[in-house]
């Protein structure tokens, strides 16, 4: 599943994300990867858990479930980059939003990271969500430019490092 997800194994080349991520979430001498391993403790009420109410590991197991979202969509960026696959770059788009298409499912624009980022920007009068979204359109537009010839490989998995990097 995606809380497991080896990037290693998938062939990414460029760990320095997942290592960023690993180096803060994981317990020392804990094997199992970091997000799978939080949702299994929130869900035992065992290890970082352990003594902790329902309630506080409902809490815990919904918002892992968000960050393990966050963390496929960047690996599907990552994945984009290093292998200027447009498929990728799409589905980075819609594990980080979710829903996008009301035929499909009433829960519109809801439950993936992109909805966290649209509450907190109410919250705090920021408009984050609003630049990932460019940063998507713009990545798109990349890949487009590529088809028609007019940028060349190395110069698209440069623009699409810049637009990961605004996203």
């Amino acid at each position: 599943g995606m809380a497991r997800k080896d990037w290693a194994a998938a062939g990414i080349q460029d760990l320095s994300l997942y290592e960023a991520y690993t180096a803060v979430l994981s317990s020392p001498g804990d094997e199992e990867p970091f997000l799978d391993s939080f949702n299994l403790d929130a869900l035992y009420r065992n290890n970082t858990f352990e003594g902790q109410s329902e309630k506080m590991c409902d809490i815990s197991i919904k918002k892992n479930l968000i960050c393990t979202g966050l963390q496929y969509a960047q690996y599907e960026g990552v994945k984009a980059i290093e292998n200027n696959n447009e498929k990728n770059w799409d589905e980075m788009f819609a594990f980080w939003n979710g829903v996008y298409d009301s035929r499909v499912d009433s829960r519109l624009n809801k439950g993936g990271p992109g909805s966290v980022q649209s509450s907190r920007d109410s919250e705090f009068g920021t408009s984050f969500k609003e630049e990932s979204i460019s940063a998507l359109l713009a990545g798109q537009v990349a890949f487009e430019t590529h088809s028609q010839g007019n940028l060349t490989d190395a110069e698209l998995s440069a623009e699409l490092q810049t637009q990961f990097d605004r996203f």
